[in-house]
């Protein structure tokens, strides 16, 4: 640890110096933190990297299933069939 005095000693220094109250912090911030880390403590350990975390792909894309339709059934054409036999020279409209 610092002693009082010291410590004291730094921050009249960097206020003497007229910088802007971000910048003060900041330089504040740099000097005493490792002052104030005392060698006996322990601190985290830093991680070897950053875990990136697994991209998941997209699922296959699943086949389109076909509507079953019902058989066809032939009445339609049967009559269809007999109106033309009946008057062959008809139009559709």
């Amino acid at each position: 640890m610092v002693p009082a005095s010291s410590l004291s000693e730094i921050i009249d220094n960097v206020t003497s110096l007229n910088l802007e109250p971000t910048t003060a912090a900041a330089v504040l911030g740099a000097v005493l933190t490792p002052l104030l880390r005392d060698s006996a403590s322990e601190l985290p350990q830093p991680r070897a990297g950053r875990p990136r975390s697994k991209l998941r792909k997209a699922p296959p894309p699943q086949p389109e299933r076909k509507k079953r339709r019902a058989t066809p059934s032939s009445d339609g054409r049967e009559r269809a069939r007999a109106a033309l036999a009946a008057n062959p020279n008809a139009t559709l409209m």
